[in-house]
C-alpha cells in the first residue's frame, strides 16, 4: 500500500479504528487496551467520556463539558480530572481539556452505541446554547453600545465563566474561536441553522477589528449555507453584509459592491429597514477608500436620512461621523467640525462610548453596523 492510500484510509477515524485492530489478537487491538480503561469508570464518568467524544472542537474547559453532560460545573470539572488521571483525556493548558485522535473515535463510537440518538442531539444543543449565549455575553461586554444590534440570546441552563471584565470577554472569545469555527461547521452540517447564523451576527465585529478574516471568511460561509438553506432571507442579507465589511477590510472593492447590492435586494423584500439604510452606509465606504469623495457623501447623506426616518440615532451617528471624516479630507472643516460633533452628542445620547478624537482621525470605518 502506498503512502497516500495509507493516510486516506486513516483519515476516517472510525475507519483508522478498526484498521489498528485489524489482525491482533482480543488483548492487542487498540479497543481491547482502551476499553481497560474505560470499563473501570463510573457510570458517570464513563458517559462524560463518551459524550465528550461528541465535541466538534478541538479542547474544553469544565464550562462546555457541564453543558455537553449536563451536569454541575463542580462536577464535571472532577469528571474531567479524573479522566485525565486515567489517560483518558489529557491536560491542553490550564483548566482546558483535549482527548487523543483514536481516543475521540472510541468515545464517539461508545456514544453512537450506547447513548440514544436523542439524548445526543440534546447534548449538542446544551453545547451550542453555551457557546452561543457565551459569545453573546463576551461581546456585549467589548461593544456594550451594538447590543441592541445583535441577536438576543437566552441563558442557557448550564452556567457560563464569568465575561463581565472586558480582557476576560476578550481572553475567552481568543482562546475559544478555533471551537466557535467548529461549531459553526457542525451547526451548519447537522440542522442547527438557527444556531450558526446567530453566531456568526454575534461574532461580526470581533471578527471584524480583531482581522480574524479568514476565521471570518469560515464562520460566514457556514452561516450563508444555513441561512440559505432554510430560506431566511434576512440571516443571508446579514451574512452578505458581514461580508462585505470583510471584503472593505482586505481592499475588494467590487466583491463589496456586488455583496452590498444583494444585500439591498434581500433587506427591500424583507422589509428590513435598518439593512437598507446600513447597506448605502457601506457603500458610502467603498467610495471613500477608493477617493470618490463626492459620490461617498451622496451614500452617506442616503443612509443618513433612512436612519433619521426609523429613528436609529446610533446609525445616524455613524452616518455623521462618517460625513465628517469625508469633509475633512476634501478640507472643509466648518462643516467637518458641524458633522463630527452632531455624531458625538447623537452617540452619547444612544449609549455610545465615545472615542476622542479617534473617528475624527481614522478613515470612515467598515462595519457591521451602519
Amino acid at each position: 500500500m502506498s503512502l497516500a492510500s495509507l493516510a486516506g484510509e486513516l483519515a476516517d477515524q472510525q475507519r483508522r479504528l478498526d484498521l489498528l485492530d485489524a489482525d491482533g489478537g482480543p488483548r492487542a487491538g487498540v479497543r481491547a487496551m482502551f476499553s481497560w480503561s474505560y470499563r473501570d469508570l463510573g457510570e458517570v464518568p464513563a458517559r462524560v467520556f463518551r459524550l465528550l467524544g461528541l465535541h466538534p472542537g478541538p479542547d474544553l474547559d469544565s464550562y462546555a463539558a457541564a453543558a455537553l453532560c449536563g451536569t454541575a460545573l463542580g462536577e464535571a470539572a472532577e469528571v474531567l480530572g479524573l479522566l485525565a488521571r486515567t489517560h483518558l483525556i489529557q491536560r491542553a493548558g490550564p483548566g482546558r481539556y483535549d482527548l487523543h485522535d483514536l481516543l475521540r473515535a472510541y468515545a464517539r463510537e461508545l456514544a453512537t452505541t450506547l447513548d440514544t440518538e436523542d439524548e445526543r442531539r440534546a447534548a449538542l444543543t446544551r453545547l451550542l446554547d453555551h457557546y452561543l449565549y457565551a459569545a453573546a455575553a463576551a461581546m456585549d461586554t467589548l461593544y456594550p453600545s451594538e447590543r441592541n444590534r445583535r441577536p438576543r440570546i437566552p441563558a442557557p441552563a448550564s452556567p457560563v465563566p464569568p465575561l463581565t471584565d472586558q480582557s476576560l470577554a476578550r481572553a475567552w472569545l481568543d482562546t475559544e474561536r478555533a471551537n466557535l469555527m467548529a461549531m459553526a461547521a457542525y451547526a451548519a452540517d447537522w440542522g442547527w441553522s438557527g444556531h450558526v447564523t446567530r453566531l456568526a451576527a454575534t461574532l461580526a465585529r470581533y471578527l471584524e477589528l480583531g482581522g480574524h478574516y479568514p476565521e471570518a471568511l469560515a464562520i460566514y460561509a457556514h452561516a450563508g449555507r444555513a441561512a440559505r438553506d432554510t430560506g431566511d432571507s434576512a440571516a443571508e442579507a446579514a451574512v452578505l453584509s458581514n461580508l462585505a465589511v470583510i471584503d472593505l477590510r482586505m481592499s475588494r472593492y467590487a466583491e463589496a459592491v456586488t455583496r452590498l447590492g444583494q444585500v439591498l435586494a434581500l433587506c427591500r423584500q424583507s422589509g428590513d429597514k435598518t439593512g437598507q439604510a446600513r447597506a448605502p452606509g457601506n457603500l458610502g465606504i467603498v467610495d471613500y477608500q477608493q477617493g470618490r469623495y463626492h459620490r461617498a457623501i451622496d451614500h452617506q447623506e442616503q443612509a443618513m436620512a433612512l436612519y433619521q426616518g426609523i429613528g436609529d440615532q446610533f446609525g445616524e451617528a455613524r452616518s455623521l461621523n462618517n460625513l465628517g471624516v469625508i469633509e475633512l479630507y476634501l478640507g472643509r472643516y466648518p462643516q467637518a467640525v458641524g458633522h463630527l460633533g452632531h455624531a458625538e452628542a447623537l452617540s452619547r445620547e444612544a449609549g455610545g462610548r465615545a472615542r476622542p478624537g479617534g473617528q475624527a482621525r481614522r478613515p470612515v470605518r467598515a462595519g457591521t453596523g451602519p
